[in-house]
């Protein structure tokens, strides 16, 4: 469920402490252009660290740490022994190493591509979801991105992402494979979240926290805006055209432009509540939830 991270430490006994460690093992020992040290790379995963102060982060996927890659799951249940692992590796306390940055996600594998699913996203809240370029190993984008103060929302066609990057036959069963994911880049964010004023490493190996951003991810997934068939039986042709444009976040841009602001806030709240009376459950919203509740444990 964890994956991307960036973890920072300050302290005075971490340069000595790292020289002994896993981590720095055959390093060079060159310092670069920033004045820091830097570890080999271990299973994606790298370590800086300034010979001046101790001070120094740590950068990369959890899962792949654990799993050598992170294309299948990574439950709840796993991460305290990575921690551990990853502590170890690094030969520092893991309540020594902050929590700056932090990507939960899970990976949902689909019996089709994900494509279709990834061009129907819409926007997640009043953000729209944008298109990230494909560069020159990708014929179309394979990711989307909606951006928030804190964190950004992203969702993305994981299999063909892997195989464009020449990775090989996927070590997974399906080559379908959609990741969904939260990323927090702010640490107030993931405060929120957990309820604790500063989140360290060793934080994230108890299951109160590990909960927590299970259903932080969950809550998210729900505020997913999409193009779905809507159902307007029983309305009248007002109520449909409010429904028909209740998802459409350019319409409702311009009408607060060039309408009375009490008159677009009254329209826009009962579209939104014709847009919630809506039942909308198919195999994504199926596959999202048995994702997350094998990843967390449930």
């Amino acid at each position: 469920m964890l994956d991307g991270s960036k973890l920072a430490f300050t302290h005075p006994e971490a340069l000595k402490r790292l020289a002994y460690s896993p981590a720095f093992e055959g390093a060079t020992g060159d310092i670069n252009a920033y004045g820091f040290l830097c570890s080999n790379g271990q299973r994606g995963v790298r370590v800086w660290v300034r010979p001046d102060d101790g001070v120094g982060a740590m950068m990369g996927s959890l899962h792949t740490f654990a799993k050598g890659h992170n294309l299948g799951l990574f439950t709840t249940a796993e991460v305290p022994g990575t921690v551990d692992d990853l502590a170890a590796w690094m030969n520092l306390p893991p309540d020594w190493l902050t929590v700056k940055k932090l990507e939960v996600g899970v990976n949902l594998p689909m019996s089709d591509s994900p494509q279709p699913f990834l061009h129907s996203l819409i926007s997640h809240g009043r953000r729209p979801f944008l298109a990230i370029q494909p560069d020159g190993k990708q014929t179309h984008p394979h990711e989307f991105t909606a951006s928030h103060d804190g964190y950004k929302v992203k969702v993305y066609n994981k299999g063909a992402y892997a195989r464009s990057r020449g990775n090989g036959p996927l070590p997974i069963p399906t080559p379908n494979l959609l990741r969904y994911e939260i990323a927090i880049t702010k640490p107030r964010n993931l405060s929120r979240v957990t309820g604790l004023s500063s989140v360290t490493l060793a934080d994230l190996a108890q299951r109160p926290v590990l909960l927590a951003l299970a259903s932080h991810l969950q809550e998210h997934w729900h505020q997913i805006q999409r193009k779905r068939p809507m159902d307007y039986t029983k309305l009248c042709m007002a109520d449909a055209a409010l429904l028909h444009t209740a998802q459409d976040q350019e319409f409702w841009r311009r009408m607060k432009a060039t309408q009375p602001r009490s008159t677009c806030e009254r329209n826009r709240t009962k579209a939104l509540r014709l847009l919630k009376k809506q039942s909308f459950t198919d195999e994504y919203d199926e596959q999202f939830a048995l994702a997350l509740m094998v990843a967390s444990g449930g």
